[in-house]
């Protein structure tokens, strides 16, 4: 062995822990990142070593999620799907919303959105073949100059040119040409000009704006006499007791093995609940806690087993119950009481019954003590019978009608900038109201979310010249957003896509 050999192992082996050290680096410092790569790196391998070798598709082994129009929307090295794939991947990347544990959605959400763009510009390419659309050679040639792969310091470099093969100053004089046409034709269809009225009609939407105020009666006040008379008349309803539970998601026979090793020794509930039972419970041996009959009688096939379930003595263990998924066996760890009306815990959880299982009596409510109030307000002042009787009143600032909140026009809020009046933006039924009111009539009692609410109209003016020239400034940009949705759907709800995207991607990448 020379001198040198040695010298060449040491270094070898320095350089490999030096790469060891590097990449262990990165993937304890970016531990995110680094599972996103691999899962990515992993897809790249699967697509183009594994699934070739087991034999491709069924028109060859190339990677084919589709046809538009007979042409294949197809994944391969350097294609336009790649470098859009490359892209969205950089986008995700930087984006800082991916973890291991959704990398997989997010790699989904990458190849779609790229095959996506690849149907979108195998369409736009074959329209412009039809069409005739031509990019002069002078054009791509001073593109390619300007942008191209042979730049160096920022200026066109002759001798990378001369450098480059014939083959890869094709590849490139055809990639400049498809993008060319692509960006031209997009720049044809979004130059055809618009109505004159279509932009006024825009900027009218605009304008007129009006002012309001108003007082909420929410949900949430629903009185408490009210709740504790209520649950009064429905006292079974209320009672409660304190359960464990053991579920089971196998067939009889095995439910029974199990129930059977419990008869003989009770003792062991938590251990069997712990090995065996698959709902959220299982973890702390089944315990789940008070149980209010309602909540219970809700996850059961009928009220007869509530009723066997709350009869139950402590430590009682009840027999085996078929349920929608499956089995359970119940113990009784505490035995059944009536609800106590004192504690504030038990009117909270009224109050979320009343809302979530009896919301229309609530509503009633205060849907009756709104109209009282308005009808005392037809003669005195608005804000100050709202003082009087300690309601909630508010004052929105001027808006126009912003159905589904467009984010160009004026929303609704109160002078404090959060209002239940916003919801409003949501409800046509509300919105008619507001907007065909006299100056100083009143809305009618209005169920807006949890509350129900009162208005009264103040004021109506012309929108503000700078909130005209806001609309006319964003025209240009909804236009622009609606005709490049409008051509997205076109193409990829076409009846010349034949889409099979899904079914590729989860041969290859998911299986």
């Amino acid at each position: 062995m020379s001198p040198k050999e040695p010298s060449r192992s040491n270094e070898k082996k320095r350089k490999k822990s030096s790469d060891k050290n590097v990449v262990e680096k990165k993937r304890t410092q970016h531990p995110v990142m680094w599972a996103f790569s691999v899962i990515i790196l992993i897809i790249v391998v699967v697509a183009f070593v594994i699934a070739p070798a087991m034999g491709g598709q069924a028109r060859g082994d190339r990677l084919v999620f589709g046809y538009y129009d007979g042409e294949a929307i197809e994944y391969k090295p350097d294609s336009y799907f790649s470098r859009q794939r490359d892209a969205y991947a950089e986008q995700v990347a930087q984006s800082q919303e991916q973890t291991p544990e959704n990398a997989q959605w997010l790699a989904l959400q990458v190849w779609k959105s790229a095959y996506d763009a690849t149907v979108i510009h195998t369409a736009i390419l074959q329209q412009a073949r039809r069409s005739g659309l031509h990019i002069s050679e002078k054009k791509l040639d001073r593109s390619i100059a300007q942008y191209g792969p042979y730049r160096e310091n920022g200026q066109f470099s002759a001798e990378l040119y001369r450098r480059a093969s014939n083959a890869e100053k094709m590849a490139t004089r055809e990639l400049f040409r498809e993008n060319l046409i692509h960006d031209q034709w997009i720049q044809d269809l979004f130059s055809i000009h618009s109505s004159p009225l279509e932009q006024d009609f825009f900027i009218s939407l605009s304008t007129p704006e009006r002012r309001f105020e108003y007082v909420s009666f929410s949900l949430d006040d629903y009185p408490k006499d009210e709740l504790i008379d209520f649950a009064q008349e429905r006292s079974d309803l209320f009672r409660r007791a304190s359960f464990s539970r053991i579920a089971l998601r196998g067939d009889r026979g095995e439910a029974e093995s199990i129930y059977s090793q419990l008869q003989e020794n009770p003792g062991r509930f938590e251990e069997l609940a712990q090995n065996y039972s698959t709902d959220e419970f299982a973890e702390r041996g089944g315990d789940m806690g008070w149980q209010y009959f309602f909540e219970l009688a809700a996850s059961l096939e009928d009220s007869e087993t509530s009723e066997q379930l709350f009869s139950l003595s402590q430590n009682e263990i009840s027999p085996l119950i078929e349920t929608s998924y499956g089995w359970a066996i119940y113990r009784c760890d505490q035995a059944a009481e009536d609800m106590d009306f004192d504690q504030k815990k038990s009117l909270a959880v009224l109050r979320d019954y009343m809302i979530n299982n009896q919301r229309g009596t609530v509503e009633d409510y205060f849907i009756q003590e709104a109209e009282e109030f308005r009808k005392t307000v037809t003669e005195d002042d608005f804000r100050e019978v709202a003082r009087q009787r300690n309601l909630d009143y508010s004052l929105t600032n001027y808006f126009p009608i912003n159905y589904n909140n467009s984010f160009f026009l004026q929303s609704i809020e109160n002078e404090e900038g959060d209002g239940n009046l916003s919801s409003a933006q949501s409800s046509d039924r509300v919105l008619r109201q507001l907007f065909s009111l006299e100056e100083g009539q009143s809305t009618e009692a209005l169920v807006l979310g949890r509350s129900v609410i009162v208005a009264k109209l103040i004021d109506e003016r012309e929108a503000p010249e700078q909130r005209l020239n806001q609309a006319r400034n964003y025209y240009s940009y909804i236009r622009q957003s609606i005709r490049n949705q409008e051509m997205r759907t076109h193409f990829l709800n076409s009846d010349k896509l034949e889409d099979n995207f899904m079914p590729v991607f989860s041969r290859y990448f998911l299986n």
